[in-house]
């Protein structure tokens, strides 16, 4: 079965995203460590950690589902369990769109009102958190982020450059479309502005990770592929479901974008998808 390539390339998309997943996760766990009252980051990738995470375990679990077909649904597997329970996980932390609507709060400092901070490190130390006990209130419009070009230096990849593009067009479409008054007002269309720059934010902390743990080159190009996709898909969603001003519509069709597909599926699919096949045993 696996010597289809529509298998192979669901395997392998599964793989990348998964790998996506946790990369982030366990950043945002860094910021949450490392937060302070002059650095409440976390603030914004804890929603997108409870939304977009749990979202992808959705999509995957779909995808391989795509791959098992019919077995899916036999008694007492994996798979039956997942395809049952996964859909919970979002719902248990928070309904998609509350998170969301947090996320959106941050687009304006996160992209044009940058300010310095020392990069994050790695924390898997021992210690007390305090500060997320004693966690400062206040309008979250307030918290501030650096440079969001920071991440992207000293790695490139062609859909990592894509991508690029693609930040600074949706930034084009905030400075100089900017939603009117009424589109403002309209949840519906601000929530799906939100996908858009969720999927940035994502990124963040998906690069950072990917450099301190070494991650390979050709997953990370995969990782920005689907990124590169997604972030089209929900361009192509503003498009078609509102009502958009002619610039708006202009600034959106440039938002859409192919990704660079090349031989680094195939060898990711060699070096780190096929070894995995039949390593995990479910527990009896």
């Amino acid at each position: 079965v696996t010597d289809f390539p529509h298998i192979k390339k669901l395997y392998t998309e599964s793989y990348v995203r998964l790998v996506a997943m946790r990369l982030f996760a366990l950043r945002a766990i860094d910021y949450f460590r490392s937060a302070n009252d002059n650095d409440r980051r976390y603030l914004l990738y804890n929603p997108i950690q409870k939304m977009k995470v749990t979202t992808q375990g959705m999509k995957i679990v779909d995808m391989l589902l795509d791959i098992i077909a019919a077995k899916g649904f036999e008694q007492d597997t994996y798979m039956e369990m997942a395809i049952r329970d996964i859909g919970m996980i979002p719902r248990l932390e928070g309904t998609t769109h509350v998170n969301m609507a947090l996320v959106i709060k941050f687009m304006e400092n996160y992209l044009f009102n940058n300010v310095e901070f020392e990069e994050i490190p790695k924390r898997d130390d021992i210690g007390n958190d305090d500060y997320i006990l004693i966690q400062k209130a206040g309008s979250l419009r307030s918290v501030k982020f650096p440079d969001y070009k920071r991440p992207y230096q000293g790695i490139s990849t062609p859909n990592i450059e894509i991508f690029k593009e693609q930040i600074e067009i949706f930034r084009e479409f905030l400075a100089e479309a900017t939603p009117s008054p009424e589109q403002a007002k309209n949840v519906d269309y601000m929530l799906a502005l939100g996908e858009i720059f969720t999927m940035i934010a994502y990124s963040q902390l998906i690069l950072e990770n990917a450099k301190i743990y070494n991650v390979a080159k050709e997953i990370i190009d995969e990782i920005f592929n689907f990124i590169v996709k997604d972030t089209s898909s929900y361009a192509l969603s503003v498009l078609s479901n509102f009502n958009n001003s002619d610039k708006q519509k202009e600034i959106l069709m440039k938002l859409i974008k192919i990704p660079h597909n090349s031989d680094n599926s195939n060898k990711v699919w060699e070096d780190h998808v096929l070894p995995l096949f039949e390593t995990y045993e479910m527990n009896r």
